[in-house]
């Protein structure tokens, strides 16, 4: 038994990058080193800015580094809620931004043969039981929204795909991936200082280790930022999820499919 993600088990946590050691100017500064930063600032990069990414600890350790993988245009929250509280047309905007988000990940990993165990699968939206009026209520949002969206399977969901399943919603072209190995294959192209705290975020700058980064944009991607804007804090509830991994003798002994699952339980199992 291990308890750490498979992600740091298979690459260790390891500072990689200098620490910032003296003042610095940049076109644009990001705090923090998950795939939100490290994307941000390699897209600002390759637009001709010239950009500085400061992490607290290290690269993907955060809540990227203990992430389930998933490469899924699916948002996190009730798309019933989401078209209740903003209209359908905002539902269909966000799976829009979604969608071509994955693509591009999809295509960046391909063209640039990244080696980070990308799979192309499909996702489940799942119940155990026939009648479930919350994946009724999502289904009807989704088909309104999610052009791809999207077949309910129904009798014998369980015995197609492989699990205990009665009823879901099916995302096809979805994927999964190693996040570790991707973000090191893509973090290129500019500044990175790990061990770097920042104490301070001003207008046109940044303090950080007791420098100063000069910067025209400020970028924060940290998991909580409360600690720089407590003004933020009482929107912020973090949670914590567990993931567990499990070896088998035989592939024909698996209990599921190589596809992504989750159910409408609250809390959920991926």
């Amino acid at each position: 038994m291990k308890n750490i993600s498979p992600w740091l088990d298979t690459i260790p946590d390891a500072k990689k990058f200098p620490s910032l050691t003296q003042d610095e100017k940049c076109d644009a500064v990001v705090i923090g080193g998950g795939i939100a930063g490290i994307m941000a600032a390699r897209e600002l990069s390759q637009k001709g800015l010239s950009v500085i990414l400061l992490e607290k600890n290290h690269l993907a350790t955060g809540d990227s580094g203990l992430t389930t993988g998933f490469l899924t245009r699916v948002p996190d929250t009730s798309a019933s809620e989401i078209t209740a509280s903003y209209g359908v047309d905002f539902l269909r905007r966000i799976f829009n931004a979604t969608r071509r988000t994955q693509l591009s990940l999809f295509e960046l990993i391909k063209k640039n043969n990244i080696d980070c165990d990308f799979i192309e699968c499909d996702s489940y939206y799942s119940s155990y039981e026939m009648e479930d009026e919350h994946l009724e209520n999502e289904w009807k949002a989704y088909q309104k929204a999610d052009d791809l969206a999207t077949n309910q399977i129904q009798e014998k969901a369980g015995e197609k795909i492989k699990a205990p399943l009665k009823k879901a919603i099916k995302f096809a072209n979805e994927g999964r991936f190693h996040i570790r190995k991707f973000l090191f294959e893509v973090a290129k192209g500019f500044k990175i200082f790990e061990e770097t705290e920042v104490q301070e975020v001003a207008p046109g700058k940044v303090k950080a280790n007791g420098h100063i980064v000069t910067t025209e944009k400020i970028i924060v991607t940290m998991g909580n930022p409360s600690s720089l804007f407590p003004e933020l804090e009482p929107l912020i509830h973090p949670k914590i999820s567990y993931v567990l991994a499990a070896r088998y003798k035989s592939l024909e002994i698996t209990p599921i499919s190589n596809d992504l699952f989750w159910d409408t339980g609250d809390p959920y199992f991926y």
